[in-house]
């Protein structure tokens, strides 16, 4: 999932015709820690997920799908799961993928 996760990091940078150090400074982070995000070797905490998503100018659900699309193309159930994860986000910024990953069986 961190890979996955990286991976439309990087992609959606890109697309904003950002580097990594750009993304960093906005961030707060280190370059290095970019890097490390996009190659999915460490998790994203969901605070920083959501700051990196406002940047990007992406909807923080599409750096957990395979071939990023609208919300809008999900079938209504997809759309009820997809809305409450991003709500226990908001609500628990602090919280790693992992943590969040724990309590998604609520939401299957």
């Amino acid at each position: 999932m961190y890979k996955l996760i990286g991976s439309n990091i990087k992609n959606y940078r890109k697309t904003n015709k950002l580097t990594q150090q750009e993304l960093a400074d906005k961030i707060g982070k280190h370059k290095i820690t970019v890097a490390k995000y996009e190659s999915g070797k460490i998790s994203v905490p969901m605070a920083v997920l959501h700051e990196i998503s406002e940047i990007l100018d992406t909807p923080m659900s599409d750096f957990f799908k395979e071939n990023p699309i609208s919300i809008d193309n999900f079938e209504p159930k997809e759309k009820y799961r997809e809305f409450h994860i991003i709500e226990r986000i908001k609500k628990y910024p602090e919280k790693t993928l992992s943590d969040l990953m724990d309590v998604d069986w609520e939401l299957r």
